[in-house]
């Protein structure tokens, strides 16, 4: 009765994780699943997307409660079998740096969860998650991007300096997803706060040195063969659309040169305007 399995394939102990319900997560954790599995059995519960408990806390737990479960973890699985656990993927090829980066804002608790890597299973395994490709051939900093979520992208922005170097770090935010979308493409589309915009541009100026370069960047197409401002035009994203027209693409091309810029329907900035502005 307790592995049964409710909505989306979450038992009652991954539903206190994802609904952030701590009382009933510490009580179910201690007091049920304690009682009648141990630890390891329940742990490694999966859902639909093969998500387990870490996956679940990675992505909605607070540090409390990563604190708590950590530490029962680390009590119950040998070193290996923990470094094992920590690097277990879902369904869609996330590790849980991936899953971190849809927290909604909750840069400590992703904070602690990669210290907490860092600890047991070392500094290269952060640098390797946070440069792993997903399914949807996303890496963690896509999608904080793309969940709109501007201090754990800060978060992970701060390793990716610290880590790689300028060339190598060009080419993650070049990289583009299984829709075609690079990560400027995501923080116009999908970027709520203009905050995130800003900050992504800031860094890629500071990365680019060669201002041509910069401009092909800016000119690059992603999803239907739209670059970033039309694709800021097509999700109605207002706080994206005034700042990249104004401070990026007037600052780098004249408005004649960006507002002939189409996409594969041959459809340009006024089209765009026309239909979504």
């Amino acid at each position: 009765f307790l592995l049964v399995k409710g909505m989306y394939e979450r038992n009652a102990l991954l539903w206190s994780i994802a609904q952030q319900n701590e009382n009933s997560f510490y009580f179910l954790f201690e007091q049920v699943y304690c009682k009648i599995f141990s630890i390891k059995e329940f742990a490694c519960e999966i859902n639909v997307n093969g998500e387990n408990l870490l996956h679940y806390l990675a992505r909605f737990g607070s540090v409390s409660m990563l604190k708590f479960a950590l530490e029962k973890l680390k009590n119950e699985f040998s070193p290996e079998d923990l470094q094992n656990f920590i690097i277990l993927k879902n369904k869609n090829d996330c590790n849980l740096l991936h899953c971190a980066a849809l927290q909604s804002e909750n840069e400590e608790s992703v904070r602690f969860l990669v210290n907490f890597i860092e600890n047991e299973v070392g500094s290269e395994e952060v640098n390797k998650m946070l440069s792993e490709l997903s399914n949807f051939k996303r890496r963690p900093l896509h999608c904080a991007v793309k969940f709109n979520n501007l201090n754990v992208f800060e978060l992970f922005f701060s390793f990716y300096e610290q880590n790689f170097d300028k060339m190598q770090i060009l080419q993650f935010l070049s990289k583009k997803d299984y829709d075609g979308d690079n990560i400027l493409h995501h923080a116009a589309a999908f970027s709520k706060s203009k905050e995130v915009c800003e900050f992504l541009w800031m860094k890629i100026e500071e990365l680019f040195e060669d201002k041509e370069e910069l401009k092909k960047f800016l000119l690059l197409k992603g999803e239907y063969d739209r670059n970033a401002l039309l694709q800021s035009i097509a999700h109605q994203n207002e706080n994206t659309f005034y700042f990249l027209f104004e401070q990026v693409f007037c600052k780098y091309f004249s408005i004649k040169e960006f507002a002939y810029e189409s996409d594969e329907d041959g459809e340009n900035l006024l089209h765009h305007l026309a239909m979504n502005g």
